[in-house]
C-alpha cells in the first residue's frame, strides 16, 4: 500500500514544483517587459531634455548674433539668460544617466564644452559692447570656436544615438521574451490543471486513510483513558516524593540542630577549660566546624522551604529606616576586623514606615552586606536606599556596592543558581554554600520584585534589590478604647498557658478587669494536665489562651496532645497567644488545632472581641489598657528589662558568644517583645523582636555585633 501512494505524492509535489517554476519564469519574463517600457520611457526623457539643451543654446547663439550685428541692448542680457538655463538643464541630463559610464563621459564633455562656450560667448558679447564687431565677428566665425560648436553637436547626437541604441537592444530582448512568455503561462495552466486533479484524488485517498484511523483511535480510547490515569498517578506520585524531600531536609535540619547545638556548647565549654595549645586548636576546630554546619541548616531550611513552597510572604508596617541601619549595623564588626569602611546612604524620600515583609527583607540585605564583607579585602561597603515610582507602583531600590574580587563574566549567568559560586576556588577560600543568592532571589521574586547585580573582575560588585512598598502612617499611641455597646455580664473561665511572669500578671489583670475566672499554667505540659483535670471535676474551660514558645512543652504540642484526648474545638477553643506573628506561625496554628491568632502586645479590644467570638461570653466593659498596671507590676517588667540588659553585659563581657548562650538571650527577647507594647513601649518590643530574629539567622561571628546592639536598646533604667 506504501509504494502505491508513494507515486502519486512523487507525482503531486512534481507537479507542484513545476507550476511555481512557471509562476516564477512567468513573473520574470513580465517583470523583463515591464523593465524594457521603463527604459522606453527614460530614452525618449533623455531624447527631450537633449532638445531641450540644444534649444536654449541655439536660442543664446541667436541672441548673441543679433547684439554684435548691432541689435538692442537687451538682447544681450537675452543671451546671458539663456546660457545660464542651459547648465541646470545639463546637470539633470547627468542625473538622469548615473547608471550608464559612457553616457556620464559624454555629458562630462558637454559640460566642459558649455563652460568654454560660456568663456568664449561673454568675451564675444563685451567686444560688441565696447564697439568692436569685428573682432566679436571674427571670434564668433572663427575655426576654434567652429570646432567647439561642432564638437558639441556631435556629443548630443552621440547621446542620443547611444539611447537609442540601448532601446532597441531592450525591445528586441522583450519580443524574444514574448514566446516563452506565452509558453510558461500555457503551463502553468496545464500544471495547475494537474495539480487540481491529484490533490482531488489525493483527497479521496486522505479521507479513505481517516476513515481507517478513526477506526484505530476508537479502538485506542480505553487505552489512552488508562494511560491518563497512569500519568495522573505518576505526577501525584512525584509530588509527594518532592514534598517529602523537602519536609525530609525541613526535619532535618531541625533535627540535627539539637546535637549540633550539644557540639557547640561543649566545644565552648572545653575552650574555657585549661588545654595546651595543640587541643585548644583541635577543639577551635570543631567549633568552626559546627557553626559552619549550622549555617548550612539554615540555608537548606529555608531553601527546602522554598522548594516545597512553604515559604510565605507577610507584609506588616516596619521602621524601614531602623531595619535598613541595623543590617549595616550588625555587619559593622565583622567590616573593622577586616578595616573595611561600611557606610550606609538613605535617601530623604525612603519613608519610615512601609508595609513589607520585614524578615525576608532582612534576610536578604544581611545575605548581601555578609557577601560584600566576606569577599572585600580592602576599600569599602556600601548600603544605598532610595525610592521611585514606576507606573504608580512605590519601589524600594537598595543597592549594596563592594571593591571586592569580583565576579567574572562567564560566572554571571550562574551567580543566582543553587550551589554556585563563582569558581571553584572560591568556596575553598571564603566557604560557604552557594545557596544565600539563590533564596535572595526566589525571596525577592516572591515579594514582587528583583535581585540583580553588575559585577567586574577586580572591580568590585554592585547587588541592586528592588520590591514594591506601600507607605504606612506611623504606629498610633492610642492602645486601646472604651466600648460603648452594653455587653453580657456572663462569666467565662480562661486557661491561661503563659511561662512569662509579667506577662502572667498582666493576662490575669486584663481578664480579671472583663470579669472573667482565669486559671494560670506555666507551659504546655501542665495546660494538658489542667485539661483533662478539669473535665474530670465536672467543670470545663471555656477557652484556652496558649503561648506558643513555652518550656517542657511547646504550645503547639500542648494543643495536638489536648485535641488527642478528645476535647474538639466545640468543646474548649484554643487561641494563640504569642509574639511570632509571621503568616507561617498563623498557619501552623491553625493546622495544629487552634481557631485563632492573637499576636502579642495584646490590647483589651482585641483580647475582648476574641472572647466574645470564640467563647460567646463578652466582657461587661474595657477599661484602658494603662489601669490594668499596677505599680508593682511596672516594677517588675522595669525589672526584666533590666536583667535583660544585665544578661547581654555580661555575654559581651566574657565574649561569651556560644549557642546555649544565644538561645537564652533570644528566650528573653521574645518575652520582652511580647509584653512591652503593654507598657507603652511598643518601639522597644519591635526592637526586641527584631533582634530576636536576628540572632536566630546570623552567623557566630556577627554575634557580637548583634549583642552590642541589645545593649544599645536602652533597657537599664
Amino acid at each position: 500500500m506504501h509504494r502505491r501512494l508513494l507515486i502519486p505524492r512523487a507525482l503531486l509535489i512534481g507537479c507542484l514544483l513545476l507550476l511555481l517554476t512557471g509562476i516564477a519564469l512567468t513573473a520574470f519574463l513580465v517583470s523583463e517587459r515591464q523593465a524594457a517600457d521603463r527604459w522606453v520611457m527614460h530614452a525618449l526623457q533623455v531624447e527631450n531634455q537633449l532638445s531641450r539643451l540644444r534649444i536654449l543654446m541655439l536660442k543664446g547663439e541667436v541672441q548673441k548674433r543679433g547684439f554684435v550685428m548691432g541689435g538692442p541692448v537687451d538682447l544681450r542680457a537675452s543671451a546671458y539668460d539663456f546660457q545660464k538655463r542651459v547648465w541646470p538643464e545639463l546637470v539633470k541630463l547627468d542625473e538622469m544617466t548615473k547608471d550608464n559610464p559612457r553616457q556620464q563621459r559624454r555629458i562630462q564633455d558637454l559640460q566642459t564644452l558649455y563652460w568654454e562656450r560660456v568663456a568664449v560667448s561673454r568675451h564675444i558679447l563685451e567686444l560688441a559692447s565696447r564697439g568692436e564687431p569685428r573682432k566679436a565677428t571674427a571670434i564668433a566665425t572663427s575655426k576654434a570656436n567652429q570646432h567647439r560648436q561642432d564638437r558639441w553637436s556631435d556629443l548630443a547626437i552621440a547621446t542620443e544615438a547611444e539611447e537609442r541604441r540601448l532601446l532597441d537592444h531592450r525591445q528586441r530582448r522583450a519580443k524574444a521574451l514574448e514566446t516563452p512568455v506565452m509558453l510558461a503561462i500555457a503551463a502553468s495552466i496545464i500544471l495547475s490543471i494537474t495539480l487540481a486533479m491529484l490533490l482531488a484524488a489525493e483527497r479521496r485517498r486522505k479521507v479513505r486513510e481517516l476513515g481507517h484511523l478513526n477506526a484505530l483511535l476508537e479502538r485506542d480510547i480505553n487505552r489512552r483513558a488508562q494511560l491518563e490515569a497512569e500519568l495522573v498517578a505518576a505526577r501525584a506520585s512525584a509530588e509527594m516524593a518532592a514534598e517529602g524531600k523537602a519536609n525530609f531536609l525541613a526535619n532535618m535540619s531541625h533535627e540535627i540542630r539539637t546535637p549540633m547545638n550539644g557540639v557547640l556548647g561543649f566545644t565552648d565549654l572545653l575552650l574555657g577549660s585549661r588545654l595546651d595549645p595543640q587541643q585548644i586548636r583541635h577543639a577551635q576546630l570543631i567549633a568552626d566546624s559546627g557553626k559552619a554546619m549550622m549555617r548550612l541548616l539554615n540555608d537548606i531550611l529555608d531553601f527546602s522551604k522554598i522548594e516545597a513552597g512553604k515559604m510565605r510572604i507577610a507584609p506588616e508596617r516596619v521602621d524601614l529606616r531602623h531595619k535598613l541601619k541595623n543590617c549595616v549595623n550588625l555587619m559593622q564588626s565583622a567590616a573593622a576586623q577586616k578595616h573595611l569602611e561600611l557606610k550606609c546612604q538613605i535617601a530623604d524620600d525612603v519613608p519610615s514606615f512601609a508595609m513589607v515583609d520585614g524578615l525576608r527583607l532582612r534576610q536578604i540585605l544581611l545575605n548581601l552586606v555578609s557577601n560584600a564583607v566576606k569577599f572585600t579585602q580592602e576599600g569599602k561597603v556600601a548600603l544605598a536606599a532610595r525610592v521611585r515610582i514606576e507606573e504608580g507602583v512605590t519601589l524600594l531600590e537598595v543597592s549594596v556596592t563592594d571593591t571586592g574580587i569580583g565576579i567574572p563574566l562567564e560566572q554571571h549567568a550562574a551567580v543566582f543558581n543553587e550551589f554556585v559560586q563563582a569558581e571553584d576556588s572560591t568556596a575553598r577560600r571564603f566557604g560557604g554554600t552557594g545557596l544565600g543568592l539563590a533564596i535572595s532571589k526566589n525571596l525577592a521574586g516572591m515579594m514582587g520584585g528583583d535581585l540583580t547585580f553588575k559585577s567586574a573582575v577586580g572591580n568590585g560588585t554592585v547587588f541592586t534589590l528592588t520590591i514594591p512598598i506601600v507607605v504606612a502612617a506611623a504606629p498610633s499611641s492610642n492602645l486601646g478604647k472604651v466600648s460603648e455597646e452594653p455587653a453580657d455580664t456572663s462569666v467565662i473561665n480562661v486557661l491561661l498557658a503563659e511561662d512569662h511572669d509579667v506577662n502572667q500578671e498582666l493576662m490575669q489583670a486584663m481578664l480579671a478587669h472583663l470579669g472573667h475566672r482565669v486559671t494560670t499554667v506555666g507551659d504546655g505540659a501542665q495546660a494538658l494536665d489542667a485539661v483533662i483535670s478539669a473535665h474530670a471535676a465536672g467543670r470545663q474551660f471555656d477557652v484556652i489562651l496558649m503561648d506558643m514558645q513555652m518550656p517542657v512543652m511547646d504550645g503547639l504540642t500542648s494543643t495536638r496532645m489536648i485535641r488527642s484526648h478528645g476535647f474538639g474545638a466545640d468543646v474548649v477553643p484554643i487561641l494563640a497567644l504569642t509574639a511570632n506573628a509571621y503568616a507561617e506561625d498563623i498557619a501552623a496554628c491553625l493546622r495544629d488545632g487552634m481557631q485563632a491568632h492573637i499576636a502579642k502586645p495584646v490590647q483589651l479590644q482585641q483580647l475582648s472581641a476574641a472572647l466574645t467570638k470564640w467563647a460567646a461570653k463578652p466582657s461587661n466593659q474595657l477599661p484602658n489598657e494603662r489601669s490594668l498596671i499596677s505599680p508593682a507590676l511596672h516594677s517588675k517588667y522595669e525589672k526584666r528589662k533590666a536583667e535583660l540588659h544585665a544578661f547581654a553585659a555580661q555575654l559581651a563581657e566574657a565574649g561569651n558568644y556560644d549557642d546555649s548562650s544565644m538561645e537564652q538571650l533570644r528566650s528573653l527577647l521574645h518575652k520582652l517583645a511580647g509584653s512591652a507594647g503593654m507598657f507603652q513601649d511598643a518601639e522597644l518590643g519591635a526592637q526586641a523582636s527584631e533582634l530576636e530574629d536576628i540572632l536566630e539567622q546570623t552567623s557566630a561571628d556577627d554575634r557580637p555585633g548583634a549583642v552590642r546592639q541589645v545593649l544599645r536598646m536602652g533597657l537599664a533604667a
